[in-house]
């Protein structure tokens, strides 16, 4: 989902929050003002008024760690107002599958939650599937367990006065930014979410970004010139700790590192690669034998070949069940 730098110049609408671009990140801000410059909306949500606010088209203040209600709002709002793009949203997204009747969502917990464990069962979290195993879909988007109906109830607690308890963003300031952000939703536009550590240095980073997430599918933001949700990386210690080999659960090319159980590169690869019965799902990672084969090509050289599994019994390997983060 992350665009280049250069890319950002074709956005039609440049949502910056969690970010203090301009001064942090220049080199991605030049490419900002390219698309300003070109008639383009940046949008500045922040605590503080910075620098980047001060070439924003519209700034926005919230509280600290109410990112997620800013967000949820502007969900609620896309829907509402009929703002998302519905071609794009039936046909590449999941939005039509019908969920389980298992799932739910009640007085702020999923269903399947063990208070013991303070885990989830992700088993009860599926879509109800056909002789086939296909997902059952409703390209109409009007079955209430479809997931876009479920999504429609999740955020429909959000009103823009709930929002803005929340938050202490002016109803008036969450309207100017959700307005001009969902104003993308169209074939002809794209807009682009801007964020940095404002977002992920949180208990529930990971929720922000899923929560734009939610918003650039919505809007057709996602695999077009100017769109994507882009995150400003100083130092690449996200992407070069994988890349670099300095997460133990992972080797170059986000493969999983090999179990003790899995012995054979049949046994990792049978493990390891999804299939779908879903005729139209890309299924990208169904291309792991052919990713592990040549890294571990790569790895070995002449000395790896079809009889010896390309020298996969020399890759190092994990007990089972094992977690080896500090």
């Amino acid at each position: 989902m992350t665009n280049h730098w250069i890319d950002l110049k074709n956005s039609d609408c440049l949502l910056i929050m969690g970010s203090n671009a301009a001064e942090n990140h220049p080199i991605s801000m030049k490419w900002v003002m390219r698309a300003k410059e070109a008639g383009g909306t940046i949008i500045s949500v922040d605590p503080r008024f910075t620098r980047t606010s001060a070439v924003a088209d519209i700034y926005a203040p919230l509280r600290s760690g109410t990112d997620i209600a800013f967000l949820g709002g502007m969900i609620n709002y896309i829907i509402e107002k009929n703002k998302y793009f519905n071609e794009y949203v039936v046909n590449y997204t999941n939005a039509s599958y019908i969920v389980g009747d298992k799932f739910g969502f009640d007085d702020g917990l999923f269903s399947g939650y063990n208070p013991e464990t303070k885990k989830y069962d992700a088993s009860k979290w599926v879509f109800k599937r056909d002789a086939k195993g296909v997902p059952e879909m409703d390209p109409t988007l009007k079955n209430p367990r479809c997931v876009f109906q479920l999504l429609k109830k999740h955020y429909s607690r959000y009103p823009l006065e709930k929002v803005s308890e929340i938050t202490g963003t002016p109803v008036p300031d969450l309207l100017k930014v959700y307005e001009a952000f969902s104003s993308t939703g169209v074939k002809d536009k794209s807009g682009s979410v801007l964020y940095a550590l404002g977002w992920t240095h949180h208990t529930f980073g990971t929720q922000n970004i899923r929560a734009s997430a939610i918003i650039q599918l919505l809007l057709g933001n996602i695999g077009i010139a100017g769109g994507g949700i882009n995150a400003l990386r100083g130092q690449p210690n996200v992407q070069g700790s994988t890349d670099g080999c300095l997460l133990f659960h992972l080797i170059p090319g986000y493969l999983k590192v090999p179990r003790t159980s899995q012995q054979s590169l049949e046994s990792y690869l049978k493990a390891n690669t999804p299939t779908t019965a879903e005729p139209q799902s890309a299924n990208w990672w169904q291309n792991t034998p052919k990713y592990t084969v040549s890294l571990l090509k790569t790895f070995y050289g002449d000395k790896g070949s079809k009889e010896n599994d390309f020298g996969y019994s020399w890759l190092p390997k994990c007990d089972d069940g094992a977690t080896y983060t500090p």
